[in-house]
């Protein structure tokens, strides 16, 4: 019936997402290695020519069923592979619309996950509607450090992203320097003054 190849349908998708992950497995680079000069963090010129086809196979997968692209990042994989999918898969760029469901997640996990998406994707597509991804991750990192718990955790773990989106879209600096002056704890929050995320 309808409700069997529902969950058929269910199933193969979340199969194909496990295969997917796998595969962006393949383009993190042995800890040894020297990074490649690519989007690549594979180090040889095989590793690459792997880690290449990986992400057109990938984005072909999004292509025929955009589904997957979902699936994917909310069920989350290394964020060492993101460069790959933010300059490899041209299809990434849609993560962009789900991003505010993405960071909304409870996980503290996720959350790290969804603004490090953003700021990969916002340094490969620094155009005016990405800016509002980048206050959106702005205006969540807020809310985490208003809660307490392992805020400062999250908000030091978050703090290379901040650098990232702000060197791809100068107009967050003001912002993001107040969240960190005002949340990470003092002797910290002196090491990211505004000249140290500006995007020199």
């Amino acid at each position: 019936g309808a409700e069997a190849d529902g969950e058929v349908e269910a199933l193969l998708l979340a199969q194909e997402s496990a295969a997917i992950q796998l595969l962006l497995e393949m383009c993190i680079a042995p800890q040894h290695a020297a990074p490649a000069a690519s989007h690549c963090p594979v180090a040889d010129a095989h590793a690459e020519e792997i880690c290449v086809a990986v992400a057109a196979f990938v984005h072909d997968r999004f292509i025929a069923n955009p589904l997957l692209i979902k699936l994917v990042h909310f069920q989350g994989y290394t964020r060492a592979v993101l460069p790959v999918m933010a300059e490899g898969v041209p299809s990434a760029h849609v993560c962009l619309e789900f991003l505010p469901e993405l960071i909304a997640q409870p996980a503290p996990r996720l959350k790290l996950f969804a603004v490090a998406l953003a700021a990969h994707l916002l340094r490969v597509y620094p155009v005016h509607s990405s800016l509002a991804a980048g206050r959106l991750v702005l205006e969540h990192l807020r809310m985490i450090a208003s809660g307490g718990g392992d805020a400062e955790d999250i908000l030091a773990e978050a703090v290379p992203y901040l650098a990232m989106m702000c060197r791809a879209m100068p107009v967050l600096v003001p912002d993001a320097v107040a969240l960190l002056q005002c949340t990470l704890p003092k002797p910290f929050s002196l090491f990211y003054t505004p000249f140290s995320i500006l995007p020199f």
